[in-house]
């Protein structure tokens, strides 16, 4: 699962190349970016409680959870490797049951003398995320490739509301006399002087054009007002951040909903989006089930935002409460 991990741009071209142009490409901060940032979105809905003190206690074990659960889809909860107790580890799936189910649990780590082949639930115990074993990394990596594309198209929008002018000399001297314009003005300089022959005239908007006398001129090619579309870019960028969060099951309001929400619509709307993440909450939970009954535990998983909803449903038909 290291495909969302930050790449150049020859590796992203052969990975890419089969379903975009291969003159697309992704900027690799801004990608890798997005990626660490829907991992975090994702990882803030989930809450895993209950887990023994021989992995809270150990410092980096949670996060090593969280982090295999979301990216791998699985892994497993054993007693049988060397002292260390009970402990959660990554691990390899191998062989099958009567039903075509895992059997076997391959488990490696570099703190290991060896590797370890558990049967699965005698040796260990498979905690997964999702029904077939996968992890979500694809839903990570399918919305961090679009919001790249449009951190690209947002500060190319900037750039072009910023310059909307092609400059031309009639000789060298003219050409390096703009150059210094430019260079005067994009510095912060409110006020540029120059010597009288190199003065630059109004331009003609109708024409496209300035006096002919003059050794530069800038010519208007861009209607920045008319072509502005930045703050089209970041609603759309708000709309795929609020798509992702409805896969998810992370509540939200629609961001170009500009009137109020009357609260049956913002409650069926945050129903509307725990879909997925249901899903997901049920599976850690049964097979939370497995490993609680295979060493004596009580690990069950649910909705981060779980209590909050339900304390807001109790404020609402608390008749001593006005709702404004």
């Amino acid at each position: 699962m290291n495909s969302w991990l930050p790449l150049n741009y020859e590796q992203l071209n052969l990975g890419t190349a089969v379903y975009t142009p291969n003159t697309v490409y992704f900027n690799s901060r801004s990608y890798a970016y997005w990626c660490r940032s829907l991992f975090e979105r994702i990882k803030s809905v989930i809450d895993i409680e209950g887990l023994p003190e021989s992995v809270t206690d150990i410092h980096g074990a949670v996060d090593l959870l969280y982090y295999i659960l979301i990216l791998r889809g699985f892994g497993v909860f054993t007693d049988k490797i060397e002292n260390y107790g009970l402990i959660f580890q990554p691990c390899t799936l191998r062989g099958y049951n009567l039903y075509y189910s895992p059997k076997y649990a391959l488990v490696n780590n570099p703190a290991f003398k060896t590797s370890y082949e558990l049967e699965i639930g005698k040796d260990c115990e498979v905690l997964k995320l999702t029904e077939d074993y996968h992890g979500i990394g694809d839903i990570i990596v399918r919305y961090a490739e679009k919001l790249s594309n449009i951190d690209n198209a947002i500060d190319q929008a900037i750039n072009n509301s910023k310059l909307a002018y092609v400059g031309y000399g009639k000789n060298k001297a003219g050409v390096e006399a703009l150059k210094l314009i430019m260079d005067k003005i994009q510095s912060g300089e409110p006020t540029v002087y120059m010597k009288k022959k190199e003065a630059i005239p109004l331009p003609d908007i109708k024409q496209g054009t300035g006096d002919s006398e003059s050794p530069l001129a800038f010519v208007p090619v861009i209607d920045v007002k008319a072509n502005y579309i930045l703050t089209d870019l970041i609603a759309d960028q708000q709309s795929i951040l609020r798509n992702f969060d409805t896969e998810i099951g992370i509540p939200s309001v629609p961001y170009q909903k500009k009137e109020r929400m009357v609260t049956d619509e913002a409650n069926s709307q945050r129903i509307d989006s725990q879909a997925r993440a249901n899903e997901w909450i049920e599976c850690l939970n049964a097979s939370a089930e497995l490993v609680n009954k295979l060493y004596g535990l009580s690990i069950s998983a649910k909705l981060h935002f779980d209590d909050m909803i339900d304390n807001e449903e109790g404020e609402e038909k608390d008749e001593g409460l006005s709702i404004t």
